[in-house]
């Protein structure tokens, strides 16, 4: 949310900046409209043509190589669809022609309430389509107006669109999967499971560090959890599921024995102090390793014998 986020300094920045008495400065620089400046650049952002047909989303699970999230052509489209829906509501006085505008003014509020909410476009999926449903609409009026050519610019629209969907399908199949986005897809998860899996009775607990990604949902899908038992233990921020926990481990707290397996990243054992290379260290005796496709190291599995 956004209003997790700090904006104290914020606030005190720009009260300091101000020459107006104190009083004053309270009225125009405050967390209210820290708040509500936030909110406003969140709730426009998807409404720009560098989120819809040029960039798009930033983050590669949701979009390759900064394209926008709507085809090119709809940008041509859209505004005449949108004529065509206010055209026809001043003939007929049907609601029904505002609802396209109805959703796409309400669509955005609940992603921009959230930290980067105004450029993530699976928070935005209601937001989309309409869009589309306009420019269809601007489609079907050009082929009425043109009428003899009707199937000519049916034509052109259709390979216009295809031309831009095969720029697209080609930058994703031949581009986007050459660049090592292996951290944003969570390689080592399934050859994880296909290790713990076999050994789970063998231990009384297995944590595994939430610190790579939230494990949960890997845990329910490569472990095969039964949704029943699932829906029983779990709670609004799930800290452990039968005998998985999700929780790093503390050398000075938790208990030493092998009745346990840790899942750690290598990172979080070089954050931690007193801990060097894992695998000569006698407090550690580390069973498996797992890889990305690159060979980047992602997973430890070990157990904790010693605190000396």
């Amino acid at each position: 949310s956004i209003f997790n986020q700090p904006v104290d300094e914020q606030v005190i920045w720009a009260r300091y900046e101000c020459d107006l008495d104190s009083s004053f400065e309270r009225v125009f620089h405050n967390k209210g409209w820290a708040w509500a400046e936030r909110f406003l650049t969140s709730y426009l952002e998807p409404f720009s043509v560098n989120f819809l047909f040029t960039r798009g989303d930033p983050s590669p699970r949701h979009n390759p190589l900064s394209r926008g999230q709507l085809n090119p052509v709809l940008i041509v489209l859209i505004p005449l669809g949108g004529y065509v829906l206010v055209r026809w509501w001043r003939r007929y006085r049907n609601p029904v022609y505002f609802l396209p505008f109805l959703v796409l003014v309400l669509a955005p509020i609940p992603s921009a309430l959230t930290e980067g909410g105004g450029s993530h476009a699976i928070r935005l999926y209601q937001f989309l389509p309409w869009w589309q449903l306009i420019a269809a609409i601007g489609v079907w009026e050009l082929s009425l107006i043109l009428k003899r050519k009707q199937r000519l610019f049916l034509v052109l629209i259709g390979l216009t669109y295809a031309l831009f969907s095969f720029n697209y399908y080609h930058r994703y199949f031949h581009h986007f999967n050459q660049i090592p986005w292996r951290r944003w897809w969570n390689e080592g998860y399934r050859e994880l499971f296909d290790y713990l899996n076999p050994i789970i009775d063998d231990y009384e607990s297995i944590w595994i560090s939430p610190s790579w990604e939230p494990p949960i949902v890997y845990t329910m899908f490569y472990n095969r959890y039964p949704p029943q038992l699932a829906q029983q233990e779990m709670k609004i921020s799930p800290d452990r599921l039968g005998k998985f926990i999700f929780r790093a481990f503390d050398l000075t707290q938790d208990r030493i024995g092998t009745d346990k397996l840790m899942v750690v990243p290598p990172g979080e054992l070089a954050a931690k102090d007193g801990i060097g290379d894992i695998k000569t260290d006698d407090r550690f005796k580390v069973l498996a390793e797992f890889s990305n496709q690159d060979g980047e190291l992602v997973f430890y599995v070990f157990q904790l014998v010693s605190l000396e």
